[in-house]
């Protein structure tokens, strides 16, 4: 479902597969990254992540992650739900455990990614995962935000499966917190709906025991 709508959505604007040549992924999680691998696999392109996600991704590749997120939701009795999620994601002719593999690199805060039309800041932005980034083109006025910024649901706050922290607001349990700032943009591309048309990020936060 989610290959046929990235081809469907190409072909709109007129381009194909072939176009890609890399994707810099926003989160870990398997319904931004697992695409991201299928393509490398059937393309050769090139996939990139923040550097904050290294800890989670192998967790979830030790663990199996997959199979712990479908019995999960079997056992609160979202079973329906969960052969919604695996028909969204699997594909018979590629592994779901393959989902888990490291990027190509693993980006910073601070880099630039200059891809022609667009030149993009890489920022820091925990919160939604520990690693979490957006991307901003300050000069074209454009911020894909991934799904740190939603504008009509709460994007759901971190937890570090590794360590056992979680991202909390600036407060007395999170000594050290983090603030990352975005300017006013002319437009958001936020995940999971449509762009708006205007959007600033501020949070501030740190990662602590629970």
């Amino acid at each position: 479902m989610c290959h046929r709508a990235l081809v469907d959505g190409l072909a709109a604007i007129g381009h194909c597969l072939a176009d890609i040549s890399a994707v810099h992924v926003t989160h870990s999680h398997l319904d931004h990254y697992y695409l991201a691998i299928q393509l490398r696999h059937e393309l050769g392109l090139s996939v990139t992540l923040g550097r904050g996600e290294e800890d989670s991704l192998a967790v979830a590749a030790e663990n199996r992650d997959d199979l712990i997120q479908t019995a999960q939701l079997h056992r609160y009795g979202q079973g329906e739900e969960c052969e919604e999620f695996e028909r969204g994601l699997r594909r018979p002719d590629f592994p779901f455990h393959l989902a888990w593999e490291p990027p190509d690199r693993w980006l910073d805060g601070g880099e630039k990614l200059d891809l022609g039309a667009l030149r993009l800041d890489v920022v820091d932005m925990p919160g939604h995962t520990r690693g979490s980034l957006v991307f901003r083109d300050d000069a074209a006025g454009v911020l894909f935000s991934g799904d740190s910024v939603l504008p009509h649901i709460t994007p759901s706050v971190g937890f570090d499966s590794r360590s056992g922290a979680i991202c909390t607001p600036s407060s007395s349990s999170s000594p050290s917190p983090t603030r990352r700032c975005c300017p006013r943009t002319a437009r958001s591309w936020p995940a999971h709906t449509a762009a708006s048309r205007s959007c600033s990020v501020t949070t501030t936060s740190g990662w602590s025991a629970p």
